[in-house]
Protein backbone atom coordinates (compact mmCIF):
# COMPACT_ATOMS: atom_id res chain seq x y z
CA UNK A 1 0.00 0.00 0.00
CA UNK A 2 1.30 3.44 -0.93
CA UNK A 3 0.02 6.36 1.17
CA UNK A 4 0.51 10.00 0.21
CA UNK A 5 -0.13 13.20 2.17
CA UNK A 6 -1.60 15.75 -0.25
CA UNK A 7 -3.22 19.16 -0.12
CA UNK A 8 -5.32 21.44 -2.30
CA UNK A 9 -6.63 24.98 -1.92
CA UNK A 10 -10.40 25.34 -2.22
CA UNK A 11 -12.20 28.65 -1.60
CA UNK A 12 -8.89 30.04 -0.29
CA UNK A 13 -8.70 27.33 2.37
CA UNK A 14 -5.99 24.71 2.54
CA UNK A 15 -7.46 21.21 2.52
CA UNK A 16 -5.22 18.28 3.45
CA UNK A 17 -5.84 14.59 3.02
CA UNK A 18 -4.25 11.17 2.78
CA UNK A 19 -4.75 8.86 -0.15
CA UNK A 20 -3.88 5.17 -0.05
CA UNK A 21 -3.45 3.13 -3.22
CA UNK A 22 -2.47 -0.49 -3.84
CA UNK A 23 1.18 -0.97 -4.84
CA UNK A 24 0.55 -3.53 -7.58
CA UNK A 25 -1.54 -1.29 -9.88
CA UNK A 26 -0.04 -0.60 -13.32
CA UNK A 27 0.36 2.98 -14.60
CA UNK A 28 -2.74 4.33 -16.30
CA UNK A 29 -5.15 1.89 -14.64
CA UNK A 30 -8.20 3.62 -13.19
CA UNK A 31 -9.22 2.63 -9.68
CA UNK A 32 -12.48 2.99 -7.79
CA UNK A 33 -12.15 5.63 -5.05
CA UNK A 34 -13.72 5.40 -1.60
CA UNK A 35 -13.82 8.64 0.43
CA UNK A 36 -13.82 7.77 4.12
CA UNK A 37 -15.23 10.59 6.24
CA UNK A 38 -14.59 10.91 9.96
CA UNK A 39 -16.29 12.62 12.85
CA UNK A 40 -15.01 15.58 14.83
CA UNK A 41 -11.92 15.16 16.96
CA UNK A 42 -9.94 12.94 14.60
CA UNK A 43 -8.08 13.15 11.28
CA UNK A 44 -7.30 11.11 8.20
CA UNK A 45 -4.27 9.37 9.66
CA UNK A 46 -6.17 8.20 12.74
CA UNK A 47 -9.22 7.01 10.80
CA UNK A 48 -6.96 5.15 8.35
CA UNK A 49 -5.30 3.30 11.22
CA UNK A 50 -8.56 2.46 13.03
CA UNK A 51 -10.70 1.30 10.10
CA UNK A 52 -8.38 -1.05 8.23
CA UNK A 53 -9.70 0.28 4.92
CA UNK A 54 -6.19 0.57 3.47
CA UNK A 55 -5.64 -3.18 3.92
CA UNK A 56 -9.01 -3.85 2.31
CA UNK A 57 -8.14 -1.49 -0.56
CA UNK A 58 -4.87 -3.34 -1.14
CA UNK A 59 -6.66 -6.69 -1.23
CA UNK A 60 -9.61 -5.54 -3.39
CA UNK A 61 -7.86 -3.04 -5.71
CA UNK A 62 -9.32 0.38 -4.88
CA UNK A 63 -7.99 3.69 -3.56
CA UNK A 64 -9.08 5.35 -0.30
CA UNK A 65 -9.20 9.08 0.41
CA UNK A 66 -9.00 10.17 4.07
CA UNK A 67 -9.69 13.92 4.32
CA UNK A 68 -8.62 15.99 7.32
CA UNK A 69 -10.86 18.67 8.80
CA UNK A 70 -10.01 22.26 7.89
CA UNK A 71 -9.03 24.74 10.57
Amino acid sequence: MITHELDIVNDWRLRTFRVAMPENIEDGVRLPLVMLLHGAGTNGKIIERHTGFSKLAEAEGFAVLYPNAHE
